[in-house]
């Protein structure tokens, strides 16, 4: 069991009254620097309480907080950054007392972020849906799933972990999992369709499709990993795995993003299918 910290995230439309609405929670792990941002399944009751400019207003900052989240992580996983820890989750709720306000962080002993989230959900956020709905799967968890999927199937060192595919002299993005051979075999993109920012995730889709597009196209490419230098070629086998919409809008960018997915010719599974993307995977080194 870990101890990890959380921060009850709160709308306050009034500073002056100090009425507020919780909104959900910021839960993370100091030591590892993984960090989970949960937001209520049913915002309807906060949204009228709270009214549409304050609740807008912290839209829009959970949508950045969630962004810088997920950058931290990623630099994390590059070794150019370290973890955000109890200093940065202080600075959070000191810098915040307006409309958005951050509780007092406070501890809670569970196994993963996960679990410690699902805690704090029961015992201290009020969220009308039922548990099964409750639960947002986050980017963070989809590549934990890829990962252990990987692990199962395939010896250590034919997996890279969040690499740079350079195409042509300017395109660049973060592939989330390479899988080679000395030659890339297989790449593999998470995507949550479930998170507060989904604007965020539209532009990050469309971002990723134009390098694999102009990889398809046969422009010169290249995956850079830890240590070296990897060969891919436009034929390489591309696959996605999603955590699907919860809400009519996530929905719309859902839809978009698998059309996206489609015109670069990338597979297309369910986060639950992990395990079938990885043995796949596997064949592919083998042959």
């Amino acid at each position: 069991m870990v101890q990890h910290l959380y921060s009850l995230v709160r709308c306050v439309p009034n500073p002056n009254t100090g009425e507020y609405v919780n909104l959900g929670a910021l839960v993370g792990d100091p030591a590892t620097g993984q960090w989970r941002l949960r937001l209520l399944s049913d915002p309807r009751r906060a949204s009228r309480f709270a009214g549409a400019a304050a609740y807008g207003a912290c839209q829009r900052y959970l949508a950045q907080l969630t962004a810088e989240i997920d950058e931290s992580w990623e630099a994390l996983m590059h070794g150019s950054a370290d973890a955000l820890g109890r200093d940065w989750l202080d600075a959070i709720c000191s810098e915040h007392r307006n409309v958005v306000q951050f509780s007092d962080p406070l501890t809670v002993v569970a196994e993963n972020v996960d679990a410690a989230t699902d805690k704090i959900f029961e015992h201290r956020i009020i969220d009308p849906l039922p548990e099964a709905r409750q639960r947002v799967l986050t980017k963070h968890t989809l590549r934990a799933a890829m990962r252990d999927a990987y692990r199962a199937e395939i010896e250590q060192g034919h997996v890279n972990e969040a690499v740079d595919l350079v195409v042509g002299d300017n395109v660049h993005t973060v592939i989330d999992f390479a899988v080679a051979n000395g030659k890339v075999v297989q790449v593999t993109q998470a995507w949550s369709f479930q998170l507060a920012g989904y604007e965020d995730v539209s532009t990050q889709v469309k971002s990723w499709a134009y390098a694999i597009e102009r990889l398809r196209s046969r422009d010169a490419s290249k995956i850079l990993r830890p240590g070296g230098v990897s060969e891919i070629d436009d034929q390489v086998d591309v696959r996605v795995i999603v955590a699907e919409p919860q809400s009519k809008r996530q929905e719309e960018i859902h839809a978009e993003a698998i059309q996206v997915f489609r015109q670069v010719r990338a597979s297309i599974h369910s986060w639950e299918h992990a395990d079938d993307v990885a043995r796949e995977a596997a064949a592919l080194l083998r042959s």
